[in-house]
């Protein structure tokens, strides 16, 4: 009896146990903003080196104490999502081949995902490490139709949310103008603030038997670069195909080399607001620095 007293104690005190762990990673995840801080050079190499003492964070306006700070190169889940559009017909091969240098650049744990899209959107390429299967995908693609690119990037940011790092980001390339979307450039940019996801952008615009035609494209432009900004990423306009190569392989450098800062918000109320981040670097050894991450986050809003 005194047996199957203290085991019926065990089996009565072991979720409680349980719970308080859950409840304590829960609130870790909820609280804690955990930011992804790009810092490179006037030549746009990555500043390596610098201390938590460094950056300084503030959120409206409000710094805040850095809790966790770190540079290792940690495992990220990307995807690329790429523009098949009829309009892509004479450089979708190298194009669609330096977006996939990004991946190999990466580390072997490094997963990815291939989207690609004209009019609709297909998922053509799981979640993998392996290059192989990320070349056999890209390669198989033709051209033809409009351009989705709202509903492909909507779809993407959906899909990454199944990968299995918290580290994640978009290479989005496109040669255009959306003309076929359902989801408008308002509704997928609010959505894109949501997620804590990094999308980098090569725009290829302009005639598409050339590169860099921006002037008659500045719709395209301005809405290509909200978006990238507004994650924290960059939007690059090549003008030939070996500015194209470099642009992906920056990408893929830059991902590689940044810092992970966190902190806890001074603000702690849960109401669902929108709450701006601007963070700063301040170093005597380096100057003429840019500084890029997400550009603010939502609230968790309190549970009734």
């Amino acid at each position: 009896m005194r047996m199957l007293a203290l085991t019926l104690l065990s089996i009565i005190n072991f979720p409680d146990t349980r719970i308080s762990a859950q409840q304590s990673s829960i609130r870790v995840d909820v609280d804690l903003v955990n930011l992804y801080v790009s810092v490179t050079d006037n030549r746009g190499h990555p500043v390596e080196g610098l201390t938590a003492g460094d950056f300084h964070v503030y959120e409206d306006d409000a710094e805040q104490q850095i809790k966790h700070f770190s540079t290792d190169d940690l495992p990220y889940t990307v995807g690329l999502v790429l523009d098949r559009s009829g309009s892509m017909a004479n450089m979708i091969g190298d194009v669609f081949q330096a977006a996939v240098h990004t991946v190999e650049a990466s580390k072997p744990e490094d997963e990815a995902f291939v989207i690609v899209f004209n009019h609709e959107v297909r998922l053509v390429q799981e979640f993998t490490t392996s290059r192989r299967e990320l070349n056999r995908a890209v390669q198989r693609e033709r051209v033809g139709g409009e351009t989705a690119l709202h509903d492909a990037v909507y779809t993407a940011l959906n899909h990454i949310k199944r990968g299995q790092y918290q580290k994640k980001a978009l290479l989005v390339v496109t040669d255009g103008e959306d003309n076929s979307s359902s989801t408008s450039f308002r509704d997928l940019l609010d959505f894109a603030r949501e997620q804590s996801v990094i999308i980098h952008v090569i725009g290829l615009i302009g005639d598409s038997m050339r590169f860099g035609g921006l002037q008659a494209d500045r719709p395209s432009v301005d809405k290509l670069t909200r978006l990238a900004d507004a994650t924290g990423g960059r939007a690059d306009f090549p003008k030939t195909m070996a500015d194209c190569r470099d642009a992906c392989m920056r990408t893929a450098v830059e991902l590689r080399h940044q810092y992970s800062v966190g902190y806890y918000p001074s603000n702690a109320a849960r109401d669902g607001t929108w709450r701006t981040i601007r963070v700063e670097v301040r170093s005597d050894r380096h100057t003429g620095i840019a500084i890029r991450t997400k550009e603010g986050y939502f609230a968790a809003l309190e549970r009734r």
